[in-house]
């Protein structure tokens, strides 16, 4: 997907290769701890007790893009 000039922003959305990059490297990102729970029309919202959950709320994109792109086209 692509984000288009009427958010601001221009560029490619790497939701599934950041979701790697986290699973190897957790320091890519800022983690959040939350209460998670997901009503029966499927819709996700917090809640009130223990946590039972947490999510990437901040990423360090330059270490990011420059693992990304050192994968996907290494030096010689």
């Amino acid at each position: 997907f692509t984000v288009d000039r009427a958010r601001g922003t221009e560029g490619m959305v790497l939701h599934d290769p950041l979701a790697v990059a986290a699973a190897l490297d957790p320091s890519l990102v800022g983690w959040e701890e939350a209460r998670l729970e997901i009503r029966p029309d499927g819709a996700t919202r917090r809640a009130a007790g223990p946590v039972n959950c947490r999510f990437a709320r901040t990423v360090d994109v330059p270490r990011f893009l420059a693992a990304f792109l050192d994968r996907l086209c290494p030096a010689s």
